[in-house]
């Protein structure tokens, strides 16, 4: 598919996405938050018991690919119950949708993770369309992506081209420990 293609692709997801997970924990984090009085709109927030306690329910993910996406289709059943979710809940109902509706271009659950200690330090978790390439590669940057690959980031509000992604990772690299060095790490792609 295209990039066109592809971006619209990431517009409907992460339209829908919205719809079915208004609230979050840390919306007010994002680049593009709806804010009243410096706080974020209560008919987006949850609290963090909330999203722990929705949490606590999904169990352990199994170890391989198959599994792991079959136990990700169960949190996001969960999670759009609840309408509740950060951006790694939000990412997986993305992609769900996503397969759902038959989509053929590659679908990845990617982490952003900080690159000199590679874990969680950012962290942040975005759905990846059309990325193409090796699933079991080390995927290093979106600058090193297909052409047509897009960023579909429901939690931040944004849909973009991969290849544009230094503009909007300034707030991800502002809560890093060593902003140079935020690389991708796959967890799954869609079978």
């Amino acid at each position: 598919m295209s990039l066109d293609g592809n971006m619209r692709l990431g517009v409907d997801a992460a339209g829908y996405t919205r719809q079915k997970v208004p609230k979050s924990a840390n919306y007010k984090f994002t680049s593009s938050a709806l804010m009243l009085n410096n706080k974020p709109l209560k008919m987006h927030t949850a609290s963090d018991a909330q999203l722990n306690s929705l949490r606590s329910q999904y169990g352990q993910p199994g170890a391989d690919p198959g599994a792991f996406w079959t136990w990700l289709v169960k949190v996001v059943g969960k999670v759009e119950k609840a309408g509740i979710g950060n951006c790694g809940e939000v990412a997986a109902v993305a992609l769900a949708y996503l397969k759902a509706k038959g989509v053929t271009e590659t679908l990845d659950y990617v982490n952003v993770l900080d690159g000199q200690s590679m874990n969680a330090v950012v962290p942040h978790v975005i759905a990846v369309i059309g990325r193409g390439g090796d699933a079991q590669q080390d995927i290093g940057l979106p600058s090193t992506w297909s052409a047509d690959a897009v960023i579909c980031d429901p939690w931040d509000r944004v849909v973009y081209p991969a290849k544009d992604y230094d503009f909007f990772w300034r707030g991800l690299k502002t809560h890093s420990s060593s902003p140079g060095t935020l690389t991708c790490e796959l967890v799954v792609r869609a079978p």
